[in-house]
């Protein structure tokens, strides 16, 4: 783990509970790209102060990404924020 860690393969992430914090609302997505979209992805959801984690997985989804919202309202603008990253 050390050689990971020295090599940035490694990255330890400390969180806390989302109950204790001013973001109550969490949302999964579990989306599908094309391959050739997943290449920097993370790179453009960074700056998304919603996003938690984000996961590239094998399956049926390309994407798991958890996001932590302040109200339920919020969902909505995510998702246009989400589209307009990703597709654009």
């Amino acid at each position: 783990m050390a050689l990971m860690q020295r090599s940035d393969a490694l990255i330890q992430r400390t969180d806390m509970m989302r109950s204790l914090s001013s973001w109550p609302v969490g949302d999964w997505h579990f989306m599908r790209d094309p391959a050739t979209k997943l290449e920097g992805i993370g790179g453009r959801l960074e700056n998304l102060p919603e996003v938690r984690p984000v996961f590239q997985t094998v399956g049926p989804h390309d994407l798991i990404m958890d996001v932590w919202l302040k109200d339920l309202s919020a969902v909505q603008r995510l998702e246009q924020a989400l589209e307009i990253r990703l597709l654009y």
